[in-house]
């Protein structure tokens, strides 16, 4: 069943522990808008490519803000203990990608005769890696700044809890926001560069993933008012949201204070309006999105700098028209094999767990001698 629910009942249905159908389906279509920002929309030469490629930044904020919607719910108990398994899951998943980025990226430069160590482990660097969450490597591995400003985040937000500072979230998230505009957007007007040596903070655990993950906690506490518009309003806020965001970069680009789109005001609008409505739609689950939305984005994002890498490789073997035809359709390409491997990948895992099932079922049938039917293996989701 697809449809509104009352405000009484979402509210309620989030404060069980239940997921949204309408929210995996989100993550689900935000993972080739992901694609887009890292590697580009088809024939990025053109005006109309470039403008697809910025606006789809309103993707990560979209992802930080339903990850604060479920992780940081109104009663502290309950938030404490969600937010102790989310940094657990989040650092395992960091470390995981660290380890199998950074190997690839050092087998190919070992492949490639350089010698890296020196230019890595220069202070600026290691700054910006640790602090700026700014991945050191180019071959693969520059999507790694999202789990990785997810992992400060919720550390943070953890630390911050347990002293009780919670209670002080909206202060905190207009300051955060404040930072995140000066940082990035309005950078080039307040001449961050001249102070700081950078000519703008990119996203990162303070200039995104902070703000986002407490708007989502905003959004959660005031779930009754901000799931009850409609699907008319939210659209209507999603357009005056890109609106917003292409009178930002006229702005700043006819003014000379153009140095960087990634926190662009009307983008988080988009992502916020786009949440409510996934959001105010929790029993939407009668499609494949909202069934797998969840499980199949977290391995794309985790694919997707592979794949990239992988296609390069292979485009880099036919010379410059091999460059050239696959870096017109990269971002494309990317989502779409990284979407075929997880498809393979469940698969996979599908199939070893229903031999494990078969397993047993040979194991009980020896049990019972003959004298009961072995019992039925429990349906796969």
């Amino acid at each position: 069943m697809v449809g509104y629910l009352n405000d009484f009942n979402i509210v309620e249905y989030y404060d069980n522990g239940l997921r949204g159908g309408g929210a995996n389906s989100l993550k689900f279509w935000l993972m080739p808008f992901m694609c887009f920002v890292l590697y580009g929309f088809p024939f990025p030469q053109t005006m109309l490519s470039s403008y697809i490629t910025v606006f789809s930044r309103f993707a990560a904020p979209a992802s930080f803000i339903l990850c604060g919607f479920f992780v940081l719910p109104t009663d502290r108990e309950i938030r404490l203990q969600k937010l102790g398994r989310a940094l657990r899951r989040s650092a395992g998943f960091f470390f995981s990608l660290f380890v199998v980025y950074l190997t690839v990226n050092i087998i190919y430069l070992q492949v490639r005769h350089v010698y890296w160590v020196p230019e890595v482990l220069r202070t600026r660097i290691l700054f910006n890696f640790f602090v700026l969450n700014m991945w050191p490597f180019s071959a693969t591995g520059s999507s790694i700044w999202f789990i990785q400003s997810l992992f400060y985040a919720y550390a943070v937000l953890l630390i911050a809890d347990k002293l009780n500072l919670l209670r002080f979230y909206k202060v905190f998230m207009a300051i955060l926001f404040a930072v995140m505009l000066l940082s990035g957007e309005l950078a080039g007007v307040i001449g961050l560069e001249s102070f700081t040596g950078y000519p703008f903070i990119p996203g990162g655990a303070v200039t995104r993933a902070l703000p986002y993950l407490l708007l989502g906690m905003f959004i959660r506490e005031n779930a009754a008012t901000f799931l009850k518009p409609g699907k008319l309003v939210y659209f209507l806020l999603i357009i005056a949201g890109f609106a917003l965001a292409y009178g930002e970069v006229m702005f700043l680009g006819v003014t000379g204070y153009y140095v960087y789109s990634g926190h662009l005001l009307g983008l988080g609008l988009v992502a916020a309006a786009l949440c409510c409505w996934a959001l105010s739609l929790p029993r939407s689950i009668d499609s494949f999105s909202a069934m797998h939305g969840r499980s199949y984005s977290k391995r794309i994002y985790a694919i997707a700098p592979l794949a990239a890498f992988t296609l390069m490789v292979i485009a880099g073997l036919f010379g410059d028209e091999g460059n050239f035809l696959i870096g017109n359709i990269l971002g494309i390409a990317v989502y779409l094999l990284s979407l075929l491997l997880t498809y393979d990948i469940k698969l996979l895992l599908f199939s070893l767990q229903m031999k494990k099932v078969e397993a047993e079922e040979a194991l009980t049938a020896e049990e019972d001698d003959g004298s009961y039917p072995p019992a039925e293996p429990e349906t796969a989701e």
